[in-house]
């Protein structure tokens, strides 16, 4: 009898996965903060609002874990909600046609493509 000779993929399987989680991640993170800045629902489409919106990788141990998009604005979160603590929701905002629910928004419209992002991520790290 000859003996089966098995071959471990293990380690390239592993990194073309940590690849394409990276690829799929980073690309709907990119989308998100520019569907934010371009889509139009951003309160004060200039200033300080629109330029702390930003994303960027979390890390562990040296490896990149997800990303985050980010408002870093002393009051995006109340813009996003559209009222402050204790106060009535806003009714008109500077710049018209905007409002509440941006930041949300963007990540519901991104994450309803998830499929594209996933079969781009899927070629790009030939799996």
């Amino acid at each position: 009898m000859s003996k089966a000779i098995f071959k471990s993929n293990r380690t390239v399987f592993n990194a073309k996965n940590r690849d394409f989680k990276d690829i799929a991640t980073g690309k709907m993170a990119m989308d998100i903060e520019r569907l934010i800045k371009t889509g139009g629902r951003i309160p004060r489409k200039k200033g300080e609002l629109q330029s702390s919106i930003s994303h960027e990788p979390l890390k562990l141990g040296g490896s990149t874990t997800g990303y985050r998009v980010k408002a870093d604005s002393d009051h995006a979160a109340v813009q996003e909600l559209g009222k402050r603590a204790g106060a009535r929701e806003f009714k008109n905002y500077t710049t018209p046609g905007t409002g509440k629910g941006w930041f949300k928004n963007a990540i519901i419209t991104i994450e309803g493509k998830k499929e594209a992002y996933i079969k781009e991520a899927s070629r790009s790290a030939k799996l």
